[in-house]
């Protein structure tokens, strides 16, 4: 699952039933995370890999975290923000591109409604 918030972008990934890896591109968008939540896990640095900083949780651990992060929501629409709160405007540019990336899937999905069209019932699950 990919979560682009205020305090950062993140992908997370279900390793086992009890187990979730929150990644991250950035260090500081896990550090702003662990701050917002409160909780005291590990960064894990991996600069070999795709997402360079991994945290592992617990699956209650995982939960809390997604319930803090649904509190903090605190504005009606995330391309209106301009800026996180340390004010990277760079990263906010990047989530509008990707806004505007998936919008044109949604576009060409409206233009082609067969549900058996490529990005439309097929790929991520």
């Amino acid at each position: 699952m990919w979560l682009a918030t205020q305090h950062g972008f993140y992908y997370i990934i279900c390793k086992s039933a009890r187990e979730f890896h929150i990644l991250g591109r950035c260090r500081e968008d896990l550090e702003n995370l662990l701050l917002l939540t409160g909780k005291n896990l590990p960064i894990h640095d991996h600069p070999l890999e795709d997402f360079r900083y991994h945290i592992t949780s617990s699956r209650e651990t995982f939960v809390e975290i997604m319930a803090r992060l649904a509190l903090a929501l605190d504005y009606p629409r995330f391309t209106g923000l301009h800026s996180n709160p340390a004010g990277e405007r760079n990263r906010m540019e990047s989530f509008h591109r990707i806004c505007t990336l998936l919008e044109k899937i949604q576009e060409q999905a409206d233009a082609n409604p067969n549900p058996e069209t490529p990005g439309r019932g097929s790929g991520f699950r």
